[in-house]
């Protein structure tokens, strides 16, 4: 029998026993959801850095390639300039106006870019013909007086030596002045290359003189948003960009700044950073990522240079010997700051389950409900996008019919007359053959009634009426009027057939076709457009049979054969070019109209731009020539000179088995 003691202590054994029923699974799971949380939250941060960096350093190489793709642009530009062609070879009168004008075109250049520090040209003996200083900012010719011989400077016999078509890019360096690096610091780049006279003779070189601190600036800025540090290193290591700037241009000086190398600093990341094009990876250290640069494209050369400006360089570069790295660094400390916060909120988590156990369910039931409400507005959406995606697709179809039958419209009247032509003179022929059929009637009369007549007849009335009716002249005329009146009804039969092809709706039609006979049906169309003020050449090469949507590249061609008609103002001249390589078909749709100004080249495929008159055009042409060859996964450029004319180059996949 139990006293009132025992029995107090046999409830309190029950209470704690209950208690630890309830607390140690109830526990167990929160330690084990608390886990999971940890563990899956510094997986994600550290994903996050990881897939970060990769994305930053891969961007910053695309930039860095499209920046090189500017300058070598530019250059291939300056380098084709026509005064270059025939100013080495004139006489003094033509020599000084030439010299005149290519410094002028220099100087905007310069005015307009803002990136080159100086544009110069150098004939073949190493003489400065012509320079353009930037002047920080305020760009100007240098005086013949003040323009010198750079024969013997590593750039200009690197660069002489080169064949046509050839660049040459300087190693990345600092601007030396006198045997001084300028200061303050001036990063720079040299491209370069040479130029030949319409003989093929070299007469000399064109050089820029690249800012190399725009590329480091955009290089910084995007540096901003790294976890870690990003530096640019040249191929031995040294530090071309670092948020240290002592530690930059090592390679420059002499002393103790010689020995700053990424390799010196991180020996084990740097071993496996060079024998890489890209990759990422961590050690004892952080992490690492990197990817590689080739300034050099084929055909384009740099030298080691030899430590000076002067003289030659140690040796010629080809493209795989010439990189700069991108590396990004982040520390462990940075890495793993994630897990030492969520280690204290794992801590007090644990600490304040026993009161917070009713909160946290209702919290995990709530982001349950949360999530499927989530999901659901999520597959709402997705529902709307998918329906407005289809209306969308319907609207264009709808609209590109409508530009369709826009473009038929207005060349109805020049249609009408191509139709009226063969059919005036299908309609004179039959008049005609009808007085024919009259006198065969009257001379088929007098035949039977000689026949009736017997022998008796006297046949020499019956040659005389065939004289007088021109019978041999009618029979023999009928074959050349049924053949002029056949040939006039099959150029309308063409003309239908075009019309009728062209103008069909069911547009998204998939087929193998011969693009030549496609232009060809478009030209036909648009012929009474063309022909009175065009002379239209046509280069055609060997093409394959390609697959595409036939209709929608007749409304491309004709929208680009009436834009280039409009383009030419009286009289002149369209061609167009077909080609073809192993994979690809090449047409260029040429004029030598009045061109596009190069502040419209960029927005003339944007829906609703037009540089014509209000009323003459929608803006919506080649918007839709765009699109279509999108969809086709080909690609559209455009070159043009004002004055000079316009050349639209599209390129189309010959095999489209996603169309």
């Amino acid at each position: 029998m139990l006293n009132e003691r025992q029995k107090q202590q046999v409830r309190a054994i029950d209470i704690w026993k209950g208690f630890f029923l309830l607390f140690i699974p109830l526990f167990g799971i929160a330690l084990f959801v608390l886990l999971t949380f940890y563990f899956s939250r510094t997986t994600a941060a550290h994903h996050i850095i990881l897939s970060g960096e990769n994305e930053r350093i891969s961007l910053q190489q695309k930039n860095m390639a499209s920046d090189l793709d500017s300058v070598v642009g530019d250059l291939r530009f300056l380098a084709s300039d026509r005064h270059l062609q025939e100013i080495t070879n004139a006489d003094a009168g033509r020599f000084s106006e030439l010299n005149t004008d290519l410094a002028q075109e220099y100087l905007k250049y310069s005015s307009a870019k803002k990136m080159y520090d100086q544009i110069r040209f150098l004939d073949i003996s190493g003489m400065e013909v012509v320079r353009v200083n930037f002047n920080s900012g305020s760009p100007d010719i240098v005086a013949p007086s003040k323009l010198q011989n750079k024969k013997g400077r590593y750039y200009f016999d690197d660069t002489l030596a080169l064949g046509s078509k050839e660049i040459f890019i300087s190693p990345f360096d600092l601007n030396v002045e006198q045997g001084q690096i300028e200061k303050p610091l001036k990063p720079m780049i040299r491209f370069g290359m040479p130029v030949f006279d319409s003989q093929g003779e070299k007469t000399g070189i064109v050089l820029l003189n690249y800012f190399g601190e725009i590329m480091l600036r955009r290089f910084h800025d995007q540096d901003k948003f790294s976890e870690g540090v990003a530096s640019l290193l040249n191929r031995y290591g040294y530090y071309l960009h670092n948020d240290d700037h002592e530690m930059e241009w090592g390679f420059m000086y002499t002393g103790q700044k010689k020995s700053i190398t990424f390799g010196n600093e991180h020996p084990d990341a740097w071993s496996k950073i060079i024998i890489e094009d890209k990759g990422q990876f961590g050690n004892s250290e952080g992490l690492f990522t990197f990817a590689t640069v080739y300034p050099l494209s084929i055909g384009f050369k740099t030298s080691t240079d030899n430590g000076s400006s002067l003289g030659k360089s140690s040796v010629l570069l080809e493209q795989k010997a010439y990189f700069w790295k991108l590396v990004s660094f982040v520390p462990n400390a940075v890495l793993y700051k994630e897990n030492t916060s969520l280690k204290f909120l794992l801590e007090g988590g644990l600490l304040g389950f026993a009161v917070l156990i009713g909160f946290g369910s209702w919290k995990i039931s709530a982001g349950r409900v949360l999530r499927r409400l989530a999901q659901a507005r999520r597959d709402i959406l997705l529902a709307d996008l998918e329906l407005a995606h289809q209306q969308l697709k319907e609207s264009q179809s709808q609209l590109l019919q409508n530009e369709k039958m826009a473009s038929v419209g207005q060349l109805a009247a020049g249609v009408a007359h191509e139709i009226n032509n063969p059919m005036g003179f299908i309609a004179g022929n039959l008049r005609t053959l009808q007085k024919y059929a009259d006198r065969l009637g009257n001379f088929i009369t007098a035949q039977k009634a000689a026949l009736s007549a017997g022998a008796g007849h006297d046949a020499s009335e019956l040659n005389a009426l065939e004289k007088k009716l021109k019978i041999g002249y009618l029979l023999e005329d009928t074959q050349d009027l049924i053949n002029e009146s056949l040939d006039g009804a099959e150029r309308v039969q063409v003309i239908v057939k075009n019309l009728k092809t062209f103008s069909r709706v069911d547009q998204n039609l998939t087929q193998t076709v011969d693009l030549h006979e496609c232009l060809d049906s478009t030209i036909n169309i648009v012929w009474n457009e063309l022909k009175y003020k065009v002379e239209l050449e046509k280069d055609y090469g060997d093409l394959p049979l390609i697959t595409c949507q036939p209709q929608q590249l007749s409304q491309v061609f004709m929208n680009l054969l009436i834009n280039g008609s409009h383009a030419i103002v009286e009289k002149g001249r369209m061609k167009i070019v077909t080609s073809a390589d192993a994979d690809s078909v090449y047409v260029a749709i040429s004029d030598d109209g009045c061109g596009i100004e190069e502040d419209h080249l960029k927005r003339i495929f944007e829906p609703f731009f037009t540089t014509k008159e209000v009323g003459k055009g929608t803006g919506l042409g080649l918007s839709m020539v765009f699109d279509i060859i999108k969809s086709h996964h080909g690609e559209i450029s455009v070159k043009s000179v004002p004055e000079e004319g316009t050349t639209f180059t599209i390129k189309l996949p010959i095999e489209n088995e996603t169309l």
